[in-house]
C-alpha cells in the first residue's frame, strides 16, 4: 500500500511540476553562420548566387549527421557543406546580424532585377509551335 502512495505523490508531483512550467521559451535564439570562403550556391528561388567570405547568415538546420547546414536568406534557403562555414560566437553576433541584414537587402534588391531579365529574354524569344506526338 505504501508503494503504491509514494508512487501517486511521485506522480502528482511531476504532474504539477509539468503544469508549472511555461508553454514556451521566452527568448528566440537563433544561431548564425558564417561562410569560411567564397561559396557558389543554389538558392531554393532557382537563383544561383555566389557567397562571399564572412557572409553570415541564421542556421535553419543540420543534416547528414552535421555534414550540411542548411542556412536561410530572406524567403529562401540554401545547402552549404559544414567545412565551409563555421557558427558565430556569441561576441559576433551583433555583427553577424548587420552582415546578414545587408545580404537580404542586397537579396530584394537584386531579385527583381533577374525576375525581369528572365521576363524579357522569353519575351524575346518566337513563339514555337507546341511540340505533338501525332505523325502525320
Amino acid at each position: 500500500m505504501t508503494q503504491i502512495r509514494i508512487v501517486k505523490y511521485i506522480v502528482t508531483l511531476l504532474g504539477a511540476l509539468i503544469l508549472s512550467l511555461p508553454l514556451q521559451a521566452g527568448e528566440r535564439v537563433t544561431i548564425y553562420a558564417m561562410l569560411l570562403d567564397k561559396t557558389p550556391v543554389k538558392l531554393s528561388s532557382g537563383a544561383e548566387w555566389v557567397m562571399e567570405k564572412g557572409d553570415c547568415f541564421p542556421i535553419i538546420a543540420y543534416k547528414e549527421s552535421r555534414n550540411k547546414i542548411y542556412l536561410r536568406i530572406a524567403g529562401a534557403q540554401f545547402v552549404v557543406n559544414a567545412k565551409q562555414a563555421r557558427e558565430v560566437k556569441e561576441s559576433e553576433v551583433v555583427g553577424a546580424m548587420e552582415n546578414y541584414r545587408n545580404n537580404v537587402s542586397t537579396y530584394i534588391q537584386t531579385a527583381p532585377d533577374k525576375w525581369r531579365t528572365e521576363a524579357e529574354a522569353q519575351e524575346k524569344k518566337p513563339n514555337a509551335k507546341p511540340e505533338t506526338d501525332e505523325k502525320k
